[in-house]
């Protein structure tokens, strides 16, 4: 009889050993269930988040061309300055001309999922502007907002699933499933010279023009400059100087006027940091410079047979220039 009872109790333990296998199993693939579902959700929403920049990141680059191509330049309205950017329905740039520059499409034909960009139109809030702003009072010497020279422009991203077209993006039954905000500021470089002549100088005693030199200013002024020290430059054989009314001419305003801020309406280092191409001399240029390009050659350059000046664009020089 105790051998019977001993063998009874060993087989109830052998169950509760087996039971608890079973169970150690069953919630360890529970677990491994539950964090393969925690990691799809997390790489899901890393997805979409990445997602909402790039449509954000869509809404900016639609307003910068929307800016190039109206004309006059800039892009202004004195009176009402953020007035300035007013995207059409009629001309395909916007699906609501009342909100500003607004797009939605398709992220996959295989899912439910849209984007949907807003650029809105400037507003004053209690934290601040948003959307589109002119804010060339901020960023320039001597100019009001409403000059359209400097904008600050926000867009704001979204990725939904659309589940009905019948009621806005952001109301049930459809759902924003990840959102984004990136914000950028548009410069436009302007050319006020202090004179229209092909040569506009500071001070002419700094200029000097070699042999076969040709200054053509054609219904302008050939040569224009502020401030004479000394004797005038005396051209080398076989140049020539032409322009009207004369070939050359002082300026009679304020040497002022002869710095990279009021001749671009952006100091040098803001021009530096908006170039294209920024080098130490015009050796390293390629043969042909980049077209509607910003060269900032910083130092001395010299353009010849093998390194022309030629093309369309604007060429920065931070030193002395031979040609």
């Amino acid at each position: 009889m105790q051998t019977g009872t001993s063998s009874v109790g060993n087989q109830g333990t052998a169950i509760i050993l087996v039971a608890v296998l079973m169970a150690i199993m069953t919630f360890g693939l529970i677990g491994y269930q539950v964090m393969a579902i925690s990691y799809q959700n997390i790489m899901q929403r890393l997805n979409t988040s990445g997602q909402a920049d790039s449509v954000a990141k869509s809404g900016l680059i639609d307003a910068l061309n929307w800016f190039r191509k109206q004309s006059p330049q800039p892009v202004a309205n004195a009176l009402t300055p953020d007035a300035a950017f007013a995207p059409l329905e009629v001309n395909g740039e916007t699906i609501d001309q009342s909100l500003g520059m607004v797009k939605e499409f398709r992220i996959s034909n295989r899912s439910t999922l849209w984007g949907r960009y807003e650029v809105l139109r400037g507003s004053s809030t209690p934290s601040g502007f948003v959307g589109v702003h002119d804010i060339t009072d901020l960023r320039t010497q001597d100019h009001a907002a409403g000059e359209g020279y400097v904008w600050s422009i926000q867009s704001n991203g979204y990725i939904y699933r659309l589940l009905s077209t019948l009621v806005p993006y952001n109301q049930a039954p459809n759902q924003v499933v990840a959102t984004s905000k990136v914000i950028t500021e548009l410069r436009r470089l302007s050319l006020i010279l202090p004179s229209d002549a092909a040569v506009v100088m500071k001070n002419y005693s700094t200029f000097s023009i070699t042999n076969n030199t040709k200054i053509v200013g054609g219904s302008t002024y050939g040569l224009a400059y502020y401030f004479q020290s000394g004797a005038a430059p005396v051209p080398g054989a076989g140049s020539e100087i032409t322009g009207q009314p004369q070939p050359t001419y002082q300026i009679a305003t304020s040497s002022a006027q002869f710095t990279p801020q009021a001749i671009f309406t952006a100091p040098q280092d803001q021009i530096r940091l908006m170039a294209d191409t920024v080098i130490g001399n015009s050796q390293a240029l390629p043969s042909v410079l980049p077209s509607h390009q910003i060269v900032f050659i910083d130092g001395n350059a010299a353009f010849d047979a093998t390194h022309p000046l030629t093309g369309s664009g604007l060429v920065f020089i931070n030193g002395n220039l031979t040609i």
